[in-house]
């Protein structure tokens, strides 16, 4: 019967997530993780180097890096498509492979919480395993990590953390070293791909109280042996302390938040904590982003509730706790594993994130597995047959609920448009997501347009009208995004170069309008100073025109913008020129 669940759990997890085979690098972290990044094409001593030492976007993974260099080499990294299909299908393997070990753990642990139901009656103890991986496998909470290309080292590290925590049970089940030795390489293994298994040091202890029973309720709390407990956690405390240290080194080399008032971070921390169970019972409007306003616009009253519905769901787990360990145990877990991304350490720009769900919310999956063989176990013995069947038919469409939703929730990842479609969509006032729709529009314009010089008539009009059409889109979405954010740099200085490269209506003047504008909300801005030097260069405004250039190399050389200066310095040459002449006719 075992084979057949793990047959049943590969299955369904390839039948839910198949869609994203076809799904593109999109323009979020997919374009500076993997398209852009040359040091990933190569296994060369420079590359492993900066695979270590990296701290890219603020994470620090080298194992993962090593992972995606090796998929670069084998599904032929030059080609996009072909790289971004093997990296999906790798990744859906992955997910498929823990979505087995969940399987294996779940049951382990639902044996030891109920060993006399577990002993009674085998065949309900895999069913309820079984549920709990395909509970966690085909859930569309999974789908950022398994669909979106950059995910994929949540997928690499959850393989080995869930390895850990199954040689952790055997380990204190046997006693034997070398399985505390496993439990110790594998969580080394998880960690070097993402820091997300670092909690699991904690969890540790959790189990140790439920469902291990080696301290607290019949066990004591001899002092001894919590001493001896915890002595036995220091090597994966140190392995977890040591990727701490690293993980705050690269958010910190990366990135630069405002300081948040202590309490809003603990109101915020409990918000997150409650939106994960209530999308995990009830996934509703799932989006790749939450951006915090679209939230807490109206105050701080959803958060204040949430924080008092953490409290009085924690009094009443603390109250209960000698009724119902389990609940505890569970909740305690998933807290902990949470703990790091609930935002009272910052890192990234949203609220919460589906991937962060990844591994703090398989308890959840776990409890619900051990219900259904508490259902399974203790029906009465005249309807036994009609209880079990009523229960196995509702798993089953629970089931294939879940796998359509994640089929089609697959397909908001599938290209650039798509995911920040499905991001404005969610989120109706958020200026950066109607940006980079924009950006997602525009990108393909160019080629397009290249490729319309070199076809013959009947093929070119359709590629020109194609191309018109994504401009318009994109003017659009600047639009949006310039109306909820008037000064908004980057969007007023694309816009800006629509208008002057004749792609959407308008004249120099209001080009320049832009581009002023762009300054206005980031002084000192050198892409809108460069664009202003070319905007008057065309109306023959020369004086005014180096002005601006040479606004826009200082600028590029105070943020450490080098790639720009090349274009810059050849269109100050240009303007200086042309001043030159200028004054030499008398014009």
């Amino acid at each position: 019967m075992t084979l057949g669940c793990v047959v049943a759990v590969l299955i369904a997890t390839g039948l839910a997530f198949a869609p994203a085979l076809h799904n593109e690098f999109v323009h979020w972290d997919d374009d500076t993780n993997l398209v852009k990044n040359t040091h990933i094409r190569s296994l060369s001593a420079e590359s492993l180097k900066w695979m270590w030492t990296s701290s890219l976007l603020g994470v620090w993974q080298p194992l993962s890096w090593t992972i995606t260099a090796l998929e670069y080499r084998i599904f032929d990294g030059a080609d996009q498509e072909k790289f971004s299909r093997g990296m999906h299908s790798v990744s859906i393997v992955l997910h498929g492979l823990a979505a087995v070990l969940v399987f294996f753990v779940a049951r382990r642990l639902i044996a030891l919480a109920t060993p006399q139901a577990a002993d009674r009656c085998v065949p309900g103890l895999n069913m309820g395993a079984l549920f709990a991986a395909l509970a966690f496998a085909v859930h569309p909470f999974r789908v950022e990590t398994v669909a979106w290309a950059s995910g994929q080292p949540y997928v690499l590290a959850l393989v080995p953390a869930l390895a850990s925590v199954w040689s952790y049970l055997r380990a204190q089940e046997t006693g034997r070293l070398c399985w505390h030795a496993a439990a110790l390489g594998f969580l080394a293994a998880s960690l070097l791909c993402k820091a997300m298994a670092v909690p699991l040091v904690a969890v540790y202890l959790v189990l140790d109280f439920y469902p291990l029973r080696r301290i607290g309720g019949a066990a004591g709390w001899n002092p001894r042996r919590v001493i001896r407990v915890i002595l036995a956690k220091v090597p994966y405390a140190v392995l977890a302390i040591a990727v701490i240290v690293l993980t705050i080194w690269a958010t910190w080399e990366n990135k630069n938040y405002k300081s948040t008032p202590f309490t809003s971070k603990v109101t915020t921390a409990s918000f997150c904590t409650m939106f994960y169970v209530c999308l995990t019972f009830v996934p509703y409007r799932l989006s790749p982003y939450y951006w915090a306003p679209t939230f807490f616009q109206d105050g701080e009253a959803l958060r204040s509730g949430a924080a008092l519905a953490f409290v009085v769901v924690l009094v009443v787990l603390v109250l209960l706790r000698r009724r119902l360990p389990w609940l505890l145990a569970v909740w305690s877990a998933y807290v902990l594993i949470l703990l790091p991304n609930t935002g009272l350490v910052k890192h990234g720009g949203q609220i919460t994130a589906d991937r962060y769900s990844y591994l703090s919310c398989i308890g959840w999956a776990i409890l619900v597995g051990a219900l259904w063989l508490r259902i399974w176990g203790a029906s009465p013995h005249r309807s036994r047959l009609i209880v079990r069947g009523a229960i196995s038919v509702f798993s089953l469409a629970l089931v294939v609920g879940l796998v359509s939703m994640t089929r089609a929730y697959c397909a908001e990842y599938r290209d650039s448009v798509a995911i920040w479609t499905a991001m404005v969509e969610r989120n109706p006032r958020f200026n950066m997501g109607y940006y980079n729709l924009a950006k997602a529009h525009k990108r393909p314009c160019a080629e397009l347009r290249r490729q319309a010089r070199e076809a013959d008539p009947e093929v070119a009009a359709g590629l020109r009208r194609e191309a018109a059409d994504r401009y318009r889109r994109a003017e659009e979405n600047y639009r949006k995004a310039i109306a909820l954010y008037p000064r908004y740099p980057d969007a007023n200085v694309d816009l800006g170069n629509m208008i002057m490269a004749g792609h959407v209506p308008g004249g120099v003047e209001q080009a320049i309008e832009h581009y002023q504008t762009s300054l206005r909300g980031r002084p000192g801005f050198h892409m809108a100073h460069l664009n202003l030097g070319h905007a008057y260069i065309r109306l023959k405004r020369f004086d005014q025109a180096i002005e601006h250039l040479e606004a826009a190399e200082a600028d590029a050389l105070r943020v450490g913008q080098t790639g720009r200066l090349p274009s810059i310095r050849r269109a100050l040459e240009r303007a200086r020129a042309k001043a030159a002449t200028s004054r030499g006719t008398g014009r």
